[in-house]
C-alpha cells in the first residue's frame, strides 16, 4: 500500500516497481485502467517532499489535456492546489510545474530535480525527452525523468525502452501491465464492457487492454509491402555474400543526435546493401560516427548525403559558421550532396527500385528494423479508434534517418551519381501521390 494524500493506494506490481525504482529513467507503459497517472504523481510528490527546495516538472503535449486532465488528476489525488501560473508550491519550498509541449523551449535555464512526461506517445519524437534530460542538474536531490504512456507501435518509447538491445543503459527501466492486472481496483461494469472488445474491436483490445506494442496500422508504414516482398523472395538474408574487393558507396543522413549510413555495392544489376551504421547517442557527434564507419574496413569509392548538408541546425537555429560537409572533409570523408527531390517523390523512388535491393540481415539489422518502422504522420482530426488516417509526411523519430539515407541512395542512383555502366532502360517512371514527380527519368540499371 502507498500512502497518498489522505488515502492509501493499493498498487499492482508494475505500479509499485515504477514508484519505487531508483533508476534514472523509469517508464510505465500500460493498458487502460492500470493507474499510470496515479503512480507517476505519487512518485513526483514523494520526491518533492523528500528533498526540500526540489524542482519538478509534469509535461503533457497539449495544453487542453494538461489543463483538463493532468492538473485535475493532480489536485484530486494530492489535495494540493495549482496556481494560475500552473505551479504548485509545497510548504518545504519545493516547486512542481505543469507545462505543455510548446512551453518546453522556455525551460532552457531551469535546473530540475525530476520530470514526468504523461501520455508520452502523444509526442511524435524523443526530442522533448532528450531536452529535459539536459535539465536534470539541480544539486542535492535524486534525479529522475519518468515516462507514462499507452503503447503506440514501435515509436520512440518502444525504441528506447522495449526493443531488444543487449547494451541498453541500465538506467532505462520499463514496467508494463494489462488492464486485468488491476481488475480488483476497477468498476465491475467497466471490466465487463472491456471484455466485449475482444470480439467487437480486436485491434483496440490488443493495444489498449492487452498492452500490445505491435498493433498499429500497416497503412502508416512507407515500405511495408516492399519489405514483405523482399523477405518472401529471400532478398533479406544473413548469408548474403560480401566481396570486400568490390568498391562500396556510402549514403549518409547526419543529424544533431541521429546519424545513419547505408553501405552499398553494385553487383551486376543488383544493389547489395551490405551494412548499415546507426548512431543515436546524444553524447556522440560526427567524429565518432566517421570513426565507426571507417573502422568497418570497406574499400570506399563514394560518399553521398542529403542536399541540406551544407548547414547544421541546432535546436532549430542555423549556425552559419559550422558546415558539416567541411567538418567531414577534415576527417577524411568527401560528401557529395544529392538533389532535393522532395520526401514523397524520394520515397516513391525507393519503392520503385526496391526489387534491386538485397540486404544483409545481420549487418543491417538496425537498418531493417528502422525500415520496418519508417512511417507517415497520423491525422488525428480525421482518425478514429477503428481507422487511422495518415498524411503524406514522415514521422520524425528514431527510424527517420535510416529511411532518409535510403531515399538519398535512390536519388543518387537515379541521377547517375553512383558510378557504374548504364545498361538498357526499363522505361518505367516513378510517380508520386501527386503525379508530379521530379524523378521522371526512365529507370536505368547501373552495373559495376
Amino acid at each position: 500500500m502507498v500512502a497518498f494524500a489522505e488515502k492509501e493506494l493499493d498498487f499492482i506490481p508494475a505500479q509499485d516497481g515504477f514508484f519505487n525504482t531508483a533508476a534514472r529513467y523509469p517508464c510505465y507503459t500500460a493498458a487502460w485502467g492500470t493507474g499510470k497517472t496515479a503512480a507517476a504523481i505519487a512518485r513526483g510528490v514523494k520526491a518533492s517532499k523528500k528533498f526540500p527546495g526540489n524542482v519538478g516538472l509534469i509535461v503533457r503535449n497539449e495544453f487542453v489535456d494538461l489543463r483538463d486532465s493532468t492538473m485535475v488528476d493532480f489536485e484530486k489525488y494530492t489535495g494540493l492546489k495549482i496556481d494560475s501560473e500552473k505551479n504548485c508550491r509545497l510548504s518545504n519550498g519545493s516547486l512542481i510545474m505543469f507545462r505543455h509541449g510548446a512551453e518546453l523551449s522556455g525551460l532552457q535555464n531551469i535546473n530540475l530535480g525530476w520530470f514526468i512526461i504523461e501520455q508520452g506517445e502523444e509526442f511524435e519524437t524523443d526530442e522533448q525527452f532528450q531536452m529535459l534530460r539536459g535539465r536534470l542538474r539541480l544539486e542535492g536531490v535524486h534525479h529522475f525523468g519518468a515516462i507514462i504512456a499507452n503503447t503506440n507501435g514501435h515509436n520512440w518509447i518502444w525504441y528506447l525502452w522495449k526493443r531488444a538491445d543487449p547494451i541498453r543503459d541500465k538506467e532505462f527501466v520499463l514496467y508494463e501491465a494489462e488492464t486485468f492486472d488491476n481488475e480488483k481496483n476497477l468498476p465491475l461494469d467497466f471490466v465487463e464492457d472491456l471484455r466485449k472488445l475482444e470480439v467487437q474491436k480486436p485491434r483496440i483490445w490488443r493495444q489498449f487492454v492487452k498492452n500490445s506494442w505491435d498493433d498499429y496500422g500497416t497503412d502508416a508504414l512507407f515500405f511495408a509491402e516492399q519489405m514483405s516482398l523482399a523477405r518472401r523472395e529471400g532478398r533479406i538474408r544473413p548469408d548474403l555474400g560480401i566481396d570486400k574487393t568490390i568498391k562500396v558507396f556510402r549514403v549518409w543522413d547526419i543529424g544533431s543526435v541521429h546519424t545513419a549510413v547505408w553501405f552499398g555495392q553494385l553487383v551486376g544489376e543488383k544493389i547489395y546493401l551490405i551494412d548499415c551504421h546507426s548512431q543515436d547517442d546524444p553524447a556522440l557527434g560526427l567524429p565518432e560516427a566517421i570513426a565507426a564507419v571507417k573502422s568497418k574496413g570497406y574499400i570506399v569509392e563514394q560518399d553521398f548525403c542529403g542536399w541540406d548538408i551544407g548547414k547544421k541546425a541546432v535546436n532549430g537555429k542555423t549556425i552559419m559558421n559550422t558546415y558539416i560537409i567541411d567538418e567531414a572533409l577534415k576527417l577524411g570523408i568527401k560528401l557529395e550532396p544529392v538533389e532535393n527531390c522532395g520526401v514523397i517523390d524520394e520515397i516513391a523512388a525507393v519503392r520503385d527500385m526496391f526489387n534491386l535491393f538485397h540486404i544483409h540481415e545481420t549487418n543491417c539489422a538496425g537498418g531493417i528494423l528502422a525500415l520496418d518502422n519508417y512511417k507517415r504522420q497520423p491525422k488525428p482530426a480525421l482518425s478514429t479508434l477503428e481507422r487511422e488516417e495518415y498524411a503524406e509526411k514522415e514521422v520524425h523519430d528514431w527510424a527517420t534517418h535510416v529511411g532518409s539515407a535510403l531515399r538519398y541512395l535512390a536519388v543518387a542512383y537515379r541521377y547517375g551519381m553512383i558510378r557504374g555502366s548504364v545498361i538498357e532502360p526499363v522505361y518505367l517512371q516513378i510517380k508520386s501521390a501527386y503525379d508530379n514527380n521530379i524523378l521522371t527519368r526512365g529507370i536505368t540499371c547501373r552495373v559495376a
